[in-house]
């Protein structure tokens, strides 16, 4: 996964984020915890949702400023927990 912030403008219209991994990899979301967003307004500024083993989505709705960090958290194929990838959404 990409490290760099995921930055979005135009406030007040939604963006969908997906995240997917490979099918046929070795790798899917934690089910216990697959992402989770920090930050003041994250939970009425985000909706996420799994929508597989593999594919995860968020939509931003865009309604308020901030940098929000978020945490993907990924297994291996024998259920190992992987070092969690910390990015950044910026809200402009």
């Amino acid at each position: 996964l990409d490290q760099d912030p995921l930055v979005f403008g135009g406030r007040g219209s939604e963006k969908t984020i997906v995240s997917r991994l490979d099918p046929n990899g070795a790798y899917t979301f934690d089910p216990q915890a697959r992402v989770s967003i920090g930050g003041a307004d994250a939970e009425t500024e985000f909706t996420c949702r799994a929508t597989g083993k593999h594919t995860f989505q968020c939509v931003n709705h865009h309604r308020v400023r901030g940098k929000y960090p978020y945490t993907i958290r990924l297994i291996d194929a024998s259920g190992r927990p992987l070092t969690p990838v910390d990015p950044v959404i910026h809200n402009l």
